[in-house]
Order: C-alpha cells, then sequence, then structure tokens
C-alpha cells in the first residue's frame, strides 16, 4: 500500500516536473533582438512597433499644440528636425 502511494507521489512530481520543463521550453517566434520599426520623415524619426503583422505608429504630432497665440488659429506645421520620437504609445487625450 505505502510503495503504491510512494509511486503515486513520484509519478506526479516527474509528471509536474516535465509539464514545467516543456512550458518554458515553449516556442516563441518573436526575435530576441527584432528591430523596431522606424520611419523618417521631415519632423523627426518615429519609432513604431510591431503588432502580429502591423507595424503601428501612435501619437504622431502633426502640428503644433494649439495654445498661447495659436489657440483658434490655422494649424501650424511642425518644424523640421532630426529628433527621434517614440510613437509605440497614443499621446495625451484632449480633456
Amino acid at each position: 500500500m505505502i510503495k503504491k502511494m510512494i509511486n503515486g507521489v513520484l509519478a506526479a512530481l516527474i509528471c509536474s516536473l516535465m509539464v514545467t520543463i516543456v512550458a518554458s521550453c515553449a516556442v516563441d517566434d518573436t526575435p530576441i533582438s527584432a528591430p523596431q520599426p522606424t520611419v523618417v520623415c521631415n519632423n523627426g524619426v518615429f519609432i513604431g512597433k510591431q503588432v502580429g503583422h502591423v507595424m503601428a505608429y501612435k501619437g504622431i504630432p502633426y502640428a503644433l499644440p494649439p495654445v498661447g497665440a495659436l489657440r483658434w488659429k490655422a494649424p501650424v506645421a511642425m518644424a523640421d528636425g532630426d529628433n527621434v520620437i517614440d510613437a509605440t504609445e497614443f499621446g495625451l487625450s484632449c480633456r
């Protein structure tokens, strides 16, 4: 009786160990050092994010913020430059 219990416990431990090993070896087809999608524009270098088969660029500023003297005026384009801009997340929302 005790021998059967020990064998059952050992079998459960071995099974649990095998599941842990297999789970930790799961295949992830994302490259370890996948380059981030980058776009060079007149007003900067934008770094996006690949989500599945889609390259996403979020929160790109297309005009200067309409504050101060620019309030209620036509949009003013961003100045040319070579700033690197993180475009992986959406920008601030209007409140």
